[in-house]
């Protein structure tokens, strides 16, 4: 029963941290505080009263929201779009160097098999001599190298996949865009003659659905090529990993 006290207490000062957080965050992150400020005019100045109240103000506030998101878009379209040709371009390095690692691993094989089979030691491979245990620990280094090369081809290529949904994504929403800007600026002509708008709650809900990146820039995170592959044996000197790398 003592006890209740103190665990109330912890607990107002858990909160009173918490609060703090977020107010800190708020007053020392622009963006953030720009993204509220937006988002709270749009639900509290553009109810569907003030639409109606004032349908002009609310179609070219439309107009510039729309352009806004459209510019945001397109830079991150940018961004990953240099992002998805660095990844195309990391796959084709990794599988070249995987491709020329399994030649120097097939030479080696065959050096030591030949050097083995007449026991003579030590052996010249590429203008270099090797005994036994120096080509064995080679191999094994060959074998892991080429392992972890085609890890990170097969890597960059998935995240390649994830860029390129993630760019359909935005392709998608920036197609929508102009016909809503269409919508809009014809709407306004309207209102501008002193016409009635009858569809002006229907274009509120495509201009608000429109404004909802959230989806469309968030999402899954790009990883990195190292979380995406499992590290290799750190034990060079395994002599089972060897027999497993000479099987035919």
């Amino acid at each position: 029963m003592k006890n209740k006290p103190q665990q109330g207490s912890t607990a107002i000062v858990i909160i009173v941290i918490i609060v703090a957080v977020c107010v800190g965050a708020y007053l020392f992150s622009a963006p953030l505080r720009a993204r509220i400020q937006r988002a709270h005019e749009q639900l509290t100045r553009w109810t569907p009263e003030n639409v109606q109240q004032d349908p002009a103000g609310y179609l070219t506030w439309a107009q510039s929201e729309l352009r806004r998101i459209d510019d945001q878009l397109e830079a991150r379209q940018i961004a990953l779009s240099a992002q998805r040709s660095k990844s195309e371009r990391d796959e084709r390095d990794y599988r070249s160097d995987a491709q020329a690692t399994q030649e120097t691993l097939r030479d080696a094989k065959l050096a030591y098999t030949q050097a083995a089979a007449s026991n003579q030691w030590p052996v010249l491979l590429r203008g270099f001599e090797f005994s036994c245990a120096q080509l064995k620990r080679d191999i094994i280094a060959l074998y892991q190298k080429q392992n972890g090369l085609d890890q990170l081809a097969g890597a960059s290529r998935n995240i390649t996949a994830l860029l390129n949904t993630k760019l359909k994504l935005i392709e998608r929403r920036r197609g929508e865009i102009p016909s809503a800007q269409a919508q809009i600026a014809r709407s306004l002509e309207l209102v501008q003659l002193k016409q009635t708008v009858k569809n002006l709650g229907a274009i509120k809900d495509d201009v608000a659905a429109l404004l909802d990146i959230g989806g469309v820039l968030g999402g899954e995170a790009i990883p990195d090529v190292e979380t995406l592959i499992q590290s290799g044996s750190n034990n060079a000197a395994n002599e089972k990993l060897f027999q497993s790398i000479m099987q035919p």
